[in-house]
């Protein structure tokens, strides 16, 4: 009888790592690169409009209809921005990666190269 519940346990922690798995990996597929050539035309002027000088060096595209978000990366004034913004051109967020980022990246990829 004790084995018994010991084998449910099991089988339900299985079933529920399972389940993140899938989670997990259906997230990644959701977004997916694109050309800067395939954004739409209104992402571009918006960003381009928010940002004067903004220069566009990749973009993702996120999510399924009617979701869909742009991640746009690209560059101004030696900053590195990432913004997010819908089809219609609407931005939802402008992030500066700073220096400390590139700092933090650094030291990890120094500290995985010292082991």
């Amino acid at each position: 009888m004790k084995s018994y519940y010991l084998l449910t346990i099991f089988l339900c922690t299985l079933l529920l790592i399972g389940l993140f798995s899938i989670g997990a990996c259906s997230e990644a597929e959701d977004e997916k690169e694109i050309a800067i050539s395939d954004l739409p035309a209104v992402v571009v002027k918006a960003v381009q409009d928010s940002l004067p000088g903004f220069v566009i060096s990749d973009a993702e595209i996120e999510g399924t209809e009617p979701d869909i978000i742009y991640d746009v990366d690209g560059s101004m004034d030696g900053n590195e921005y990432e913004i997010e913004i819908t089809p219609e051109g609407k931005i939802l967020e402008i992030e500066m990666e700073s220096d400390e980022d590139e700092d933090e990246t650094n030291a990890e990829d120094d500290r995985k190269s010292d082991q």
